[in-house]
């Protein structure tokens, strides 16, 4: 064997260059005998014979570092193994020069998955590219047995380690809610791969309150119900051999509503107060003022402090969205303010019941001034006087005349901080401490807000915080209609938050058709008694959700008797062989012809002949038909058997009550009496 730098000028081998990436090397020239171009019949040789044997292998990188040797194997079997560049880069080429087959077990330890490739006694290699395009993969298990025909080889790769990722596309966005536990998830997901093998799939709950049941959890599209409302972590594993990738989603399943924190709403108390850095106002206490003084002071800032208990936040659920509310007071301010930007503060004031109008030493050691935090007795200082806190916006309104007396709610932007903080405090069990501060430092330019306070309840402030994002569709299917076999059922079904919705027939005895299967209002016919599993499913750009409804259908004959009978339940009354009327014509009978079973009447039929055919016609309840009961229209010429059928006939429109006609051809050896004729209904 030799690699590169050859010159066999009197062999004319056969040269495999193989053009697929799945091929182990870029050439391979393989001879048993050195008869040139010649080489077009197979070689036996004698026990004990010397053979010949001429190779060239030109591996896909360099050969300055790949190294061959010879190997034995067992049964005859002669190879060579080339390794390298790198410890995952081996390949072993495995001939029986013997004339009978050889089942061998090759024994590696490569670590790592082994492609067997096969060819015939002239080494057509399987990897060289068919006319279809197909490359057969075939990876050698541990204890693998493999059969080399005579004069044929094999080779065995060491194949690179296969990885493996996996992405989450429907729901595209985290999180995603869920609006209520009654509806169901669709997940949809996608894997990349290196290497040959298909990756197994396994979707699995890693969080959340209750229990997460999946269609399908193999399935890259399955759906996931819920049985409790809260938080789940959903993640979806996806491994092949050695290499794993993970993706999830967190799911908000039927999140509270808005909550809504403010001063004697639901006996709620919270800190509302300002502070001031003015003059010689520093130690001023406002905590039982009806006003909180925002801007600048000629000298000095001022700024409003907020504090909030959150024990009211349910635990089940993280805070997604949060919103300022704030009034401005009926009483003017003066000039013109900058923007009010808010801000958390580092540490926890008291309120205090100071006014800091009438006379500026009432409840002044009570609670929080622009030097102070807390009341006299604590005595904790701000570490820097006008408060503590960082410059992480939380959220912002623009400045406005500071003038106005219309009682003006501040439109506060939040930024994503916002939430991010009130739940950081959440998780602490400490209070959400804010300070409101404005861009203005000099002159005096000041606003009135109302505070906690203030005598009108409705514009003080207002936190609202929100348990939801990226919310799915909210999807009602309705009440499950009153359905019989051929006749149409409402369905009133609606989809919030939706751009496209569908109905689709899960399971059921029969065929469902839907007037306007994207409509969540439509209806729907079914063909055959029993139970069906509707679905309304809606979609929007964070993803799909569904909610399924079971529709009892009942046949036709079952509705026929509870119009004539309400509850009753004697068969010998209502059942389908009974004659409550004693007319001679049973309940079926007069279910199928559309007669009351009250009533001692009579099938309405009629019979006329032509020159050339007899014409039967006969009353037909169109609800019996379309619930499969067979009707047959039949002929005797001795009424007696045999009866010959004709079949229902043509029905002559599409009521409740159908006209139906058979025709009957004459014929020449119709008696002169004419024939005989019946009408046979037979239950489906």
């Amino acid at each position: 064997m030799k690699l590169h730098g050859h010159n066999y000028a009197a062999v004319t081998p056969e040269v495999y260059a193989f053009r697929n990436v799945y091929a182990p090397f870029t050439e391979i020239t393989l001879r048993d005998q050195a008869d040139g171009a010649a080489n077009t019949t197979a070689k036996n040789y004698s026990s004990g014979e010397r053979w010949k044997f001429i190779a060239e292998i030109r591996p896909k990188a360099t050969t300055d570092d790949v190294t061959v040797a010879e190997v034995t194997e067992t049964g005859g079997l002669i190879g060579l193994e080339i390794s390298g560049p790198g410890a995952d880069k081996k390949y072993r080429v495995i001939y029986n020069p013997g004339v009978a087959a050889v089942v061998h077990t090759p024994a590696l330890g490569w670590g790592g998955p082994v492609r067997i490739h096969h060819s015939g006694t002239r080494f057509r290699p399987d990897w060289v590219p068919e006319p279809s395009g197909a490359l057969p993969v075939n990876l050698l298990t541990t204890g693998q047995a493999v059969t080399i025909q005579p004069k044929a080889h094999v080779v065995l790769e060491l194949l690179p380690t296969p990885e493996v990722g996996v992405i989450i596309s429907s729901p595209g966005v985290e999180p995603v809610t869920l609006p209520a536990a009654t509806q169901t998830l669709h997940l949809s997901a996608s894997t990349t791969q290196t290497g040959v093998g298909t990756p197994v799939l396994a979707w699995s709950k890693t969080s959340g309150p209750g229990t997460v049941t999946f269609s399908d959890p193999a399935s890259p599209n399955p759906e996931a119900s819920f049985t409790a409302p809260g938080t789940y972590v959903l993640r979806l594993t996806a491994s092949m051999d050695s290499s794993y990738a993970i993706a999830e989603r967190t799911v908000i399943v039927q999140p509270p509503p808005d909550l809504g924190l403010r001063q004697g709403e639901n006996d709620y108390q919270h800190t509302a107060t300002f502070i001031r850095g003015d003059g010689s106002n520093t130690t001023w206490n406002s905590g039982a003022r009806n006003q909180m003084l925002v801007g600048y002071n000629s000298t000095g800032a001022m700024r409003a402090l907020l504090g909030y208990d959150l024990s009211p936040v349910p635990a089940d659920f993280a805070v997604r969205s949060a919103r300022l509310e704030l009034w401005t007071a009926p009483e003017p301010g003066i000039g013109t303010v900058g923007a009010l930007t808010v801000y958390p503060l580092n540490a926890t004031p008291t309120e205090g019941s100071g006014n800091s109008t009438s006379d500026r030493n009432v409840g002044a050691a009570t609670g929080a001034t622009w030097i102070r935090r807390s009341n006299a007795a604590e005595n904790l200082n701000w570490s820097n006087p006008g408060g503590d806190f960082s410059n992480t916006e939380l959220a912002s309104a623009p400045g406005y005349a500071a003038t106005t007396t219309a009682q003006d709610q501040l439109a506060f932007t939040s930024t994503a901080d916002f939430p991010a903080t009130i739940e950081a405090a959440r998780l602490s069990a400490s209070p959400l401490s804010l300070i409101i501060a404005t861009s203005n430092t000099s002159g005096t330019h000041f606003t009135r807000i109302h505070s906690d306070d203030s005598t009108d309840t409705s514009r003080r402030p207002l936190l609202v915080l929100g348990f939801s994002a990226n919310p799915l569709p909210d999807i009602s299917p309705g009440a499950a209609p009153e359905a019989t076999v051929g006749i149409t059922a409402n369905l009133t079904g609606a989809a919030t938050n939706a751009t496209t919705t569908l109905w689709e027939k899960i399971s059921g005895p029969g065929n469902v058709i839907f007037a306007a299967a994207s409509s969540a209002t439509t209806t729907a016919t079914f063909d055959r008694a029993g139970s069906y599993l509707l679905r309304l499913s809606a979609s929007n750009s964070n993803g799909t959700s569904s909610r399924d409804i079971t529709v009892t259908v009942n046949d036709a004959f079952a509705a026929w008797q509870e119009l004539h009978w309400g509850n009753e339940t004697d068969p010998a009354l209502i059942g389908p062989g009974a004659d409550p009327d004693t007319d001679g014509e049973v309940n079926l009978l007069e279910f199928a012809t559309a007669q009351s079973p009250t009533a001692s009447t009579r099938a309405s039929t009629f019979i006329n002949r032509f020159s050339n055919k007899w014409q039967f016609t006969y009353t037909r309840n169109k609800a019996a038909f379309d619930s499969g009961f067979l009707f047959d229209v039949q002929y005797s010429d001795t009424l007696a058997a045999p009866w010959t059928s004709i079949g229902a006939g043509a029905a002559l429109s599409e009521d409740s009550l159908q006209s139906v006609v058979a025709l009957i051809p004459v014929t020449a050896t119709e008696p002169p009496i004419g024939r005989f004729f019946r009408l046979s209904v037979t239950t489906p």
